[in-house]
């Protein structure tokens, strides 16, 4: 008779395997069984010896306590930025990830009083073909007010998000392709955002950040088919962006800034409102400022300079760092609220994960792994001892700053 796995979860094995990017065949070889095994032990039909088990936990760097507790998490809604099967592969590997930023969020919530979500509501069509571009103005327009930000630049976009409740990670999303996804959980009222912290400029990650809250915002009711339907996939695309740059560059404020149409003078307010000057000739657009012939030259020039992908000052401007979830585990920890090893053990995750998914310094959860996977002993069954079961509150954060 062979010995299983007792308690193990299969679908966490699969998860796992997604999450670090290997297939079912990839994931056979170093577990040293065959892709058949791999897909029983996934569907729950066979449990891995402990031998192989033992290769599980170290390849996929995971603690034996992922693969033997389920994903409690709700599976929400995902918002991609492309459908192309070329980035299937890392929407998934992202997909996985920032279902871990959501456990990390429901560990804290558990003994912090993190923001809560604060999101207007609107009347809006479920049809997204009915969802004009006039709207959308309005929709970003009154977002801002509803907040109370006024129609000025944005300091910092991050923090003014997680201000509103959401939680924002940054992470190596594997591809140049794949700038940011977000979830939205109306279950749990919560919403999750994931940007890459790839080469992109502070400008470029900015903007994907507010495109990721125009889906929050405007595509939160919508149907699962809607997002999945290739036919109405750009028009979302597009949509967010649309907010995106409503919401960033606010119609009548930004115009009073606009001394001149040129690329200097775009230069020049990229400092003050911190986007690029790409985006900003796309808000002409938008806008109707300006004459057609005078923006497909703006847009000529911006190419021979060498700017679409690479931009004056786009070095200058500081990049902005979730930090909501790293002020959370630091505040745990400084006051002895939890150990490391219990926050590692209550998420179920590596301590390396962690530290990269909160943005904390490698070894932040735990200083002697310096970075490394926390494995469980093979028989540790019960968890670490709580110290207090009492919530604390997080300090909040200053205004946007």
């Amino acid at each position: 008779m062979k010995l299983g796995t007792v308690g193990f979860v299969g679908a966490r094995l699969r998860e796992g395997r997604e999450a670090r990017g290997f297939t079912v065949t990839a994931l056979a070889v170093p577990l040293q069984v065959t892709p058949a095994a791999i897909t029983q032990y996934e569907k729950a039909i066979q449990t891995p010896r402990p031998e192989v088990m033992d290769r599980a936990v170290a390849t996929l760097q995971l603690p034996m306590v992922f693969f033997l507790r389920k994903a409690l998490r709700e599976e929400g809604v995902v918002y991609w930025r492309s459908l192309a099967s070329s980035t299937r592969l890392a929407q998934t590997v992202g997909e996985r990830r920032l279902g871990w930023v959501q456990d990390i969020a429901s560990l804290l919530r558990e003994h912090l009083d993190l923001p809560v979500l604060d999101l207007p509501q609107f009347e809006l069509p479920r049809d997204p073909l009915a969802l004009s571009d006039e709207l959308i103005e309005r929709v970003a327009a009154e977002t801002r007010t509803a907040w109370g930000i006024g129609d000025g630049p944005l300091p910092n976009v991050t923090r003014l998000l997680e201000e509103k409740g959401m939680v924002l990670a940054r992470d190596d999303l594997g591809t140049a392709t794949l700038d940011a996804l977000s979830k939205w959980c109306p279950e749990e009222n919560s919403a999750y955002c994931s940007v890459s912290s790839g080469k992109a400029s502070t400008v470029r990650a900015r903007l994907s950040v507010l495109h990721e809250l125009g889906h929050v915002i405007l595509h939160r009711h919508l149907d699962r088919w809607h997002l999945a339907n290739p036919k109405l996939h750009q028009l979302i695309e597009d949509q967010a962006f649309k907010f995106a740059g409503a919401f960033a560059l606010p119609g009548e404020s930004f115009a009073a800034d606009l001394y001149s149409l040129s690329l200097d003078a775009f230069v020049s307010l990229k400092a003050k409102w911190k986007f690029a000057v790409g985006m900003m000739l796309k808000r002409c657009e938008s806008l109707g400022i300006g004459k057609e012939e005078t923006i497909q030259r703006l847009w000529r020039s911006l190419s021979s300079r060498g700017w679409r992908l690479n931009e004056p000052l786009d070095n200058e401007i500081p990049p902005e760092h979730p930090m909501l979830l790293a002020d959370g585990i630091r505040f745990l920890l400084d006051q002895n609220l939890l150990s490391g090893e219990q926050i590692w053990y209550g998420c179920g995750l590596a301590a390396k994960d962690i530290e990269e998914l909160s943005n904390l310094q490698p070894g932040a959860i735990d200083p002697a792994a310096r970075g490394k996977v926390t494995m469980l002993p093979w028989q540790h069954e019960a968890p670490p001892p709580q110290t207090t079961t009492s919530k604390a509150k997080l300090l909040s954060f200053p205004g946007g700053k």
